[in-house]
């Protein structure tokens, strides 16, 4: 996987991906196509009239080829939180074969009252801010990661690439 630093200077091919989606094309490079997708607003669900969480739940103009494997009821139990407020859930997301080219992935509270982040273990670059930047190459992958979150809540990842956009609703709880 190229990781953020790499992807500032390396540019993009233009190669066409499987199933008809495309990496960013040679008049573009791959960090405009980045910081395009970062600029794109949070379009968190909003909390369901009964106040549940609907975790497991997607949403979404097109589906992503990026998602986590874990569950999406998540316990902190008896963790405590870091030294920066937030709560440390590993969670493993994988890819398929289907799309090559960018996707950044952020968190956001349905509420509004809460934060998080997303950030992948073993590779710290791929992460800018609170988001992470997955650059997927055509092949299944799976990357360790933590999702970041400052406190119980429901929640949802969204997922972004230059032809998709996908929110995934999950569930943290003591």
């Amino acid at each position: 996987m190229t990781v953020v630093v790499a992807l500032v200077t390396a540019g993009c091919t233009g190669t066409p991906a499987p199933s008809g989606r495309s990496a960013p094309g040679p008049t573009r490079d791959l960090a405009a196509v980045v910081a395009d997708l970062l600029g794109r607003p949070l379009r968190i669900p909003t909390p369901t009239p009964d106040g549940s969480c609907p975790f497991g739940r997607r949403f979404g103009a097109t589906s992503a080829p990026l998602g986590p494997w874990s569950n999406l009821d998540l316990k902190i139990d008896f963790r405590t939180p870091g030294p920066d407020g937030l709560y440390d859930l590993k969670v493993i997301w994988g890819a398929d074969a289907s799309y090559q080219g960018p996707i950044v992935v952020r968190v956001g509270s349905l509420d509004g009252r809460n934060h998080g982040a997303v950030r992948l273990y073993y590779q710290a670059s791929a992460s800018l801010g609170d988001a992470v930047i997955f650059t997927l190459a055509g092949a299944e992958q799976d990357w360790p990661s933590g999702t970041f979150v400052s406190g119980p809540g429901c929640y949802a990842y969204q997922i972004d690439g230059p032809d998709l956009e996908q929110e995934i609703v999950f569930r943290v709880t003591r």
